[in-house]
């Protein structure tokens, strides 16, 4: 990394979307500069495969589940996040790098992006009109906030321990039991 180029200071989405730092580094985009993601550790990765794995299995077509999906907020041309699992509805084009109407969003979160994932991510989100659902996934222990859109409100729901998240998008119930297994804190 001695010789990596300086990184451009503000991106709109279309430069971002052209842009390649060169290396293995992940970045997304919030108000035109760029935030460089740390890599996951293995509880964060087993959490969210397992949400994944669950996801697909309980979806119908159109629906899809993708990880680490972009997220493009609507008009606005300075902002591309990612989600580590989103689901959406729509017809996806073959070179298309985001979803424009996610309805479920998943974040897996960390000690490195819980900040993020809960306050500048999850604010975005929210303004989505198309996001009926949010799960803030904890990677340090059993808990999960499911957020549900209720009219022009937002309501979230904590499950923790053994408990059970019900996700209206796929008509079935997701327990932590699930969401955890194998993985170690």
């Amino acid at each position: 990394m001695a010789n990596a180029e300086p990184l451009p200071q503000r991106m709109t989405v279309a430069e971002f979307l052209e842009w390649s730092p060169g290396d293995d580094r992940r970045f997304e985009l919030l108000d035109g500069r760029l935030v460089m993601m740390n890599p996951p550790k293995i509880p964060h990765l087993r959490a969210q495969d397992n949400v994944a794995g669950f996801l697909k299995r309980h979806l119908k077509p159109p629906c899809q589940v993708l990880q680490g999906v972009g997220v493009l907020l609507d008009e606005r041309t300075d902002t591309f996040l990612e989600a580590d699992i989103g689901v959406s509805c729509e017809t996806i084009r073959p070179k298309q790098a985001h979803f424009e109407q996610p309805r479920l969003i998943v974040e897996v979160l960390s000690p490195s992006t819980e900040m993020h994932d809960m306050g500048a991510k999850l604010r975005r989100y929210w303004d989505l009109p198309s996001v009926e659902e949010i799960l803030l996934v904890s990677s340090t222990e059993r808990v999960v906030r499911h957020w549900r859109r209720d009219g022009e409100e937002w309501r979230m729901r904590p499950v923790i321990g053994k408990g059970v998240v019900h996700l209206a998008l796929v008509e079935a119930d997701l327990d932590l039991d699930t969401i955890y297994e194998d993985v170690v804190f």
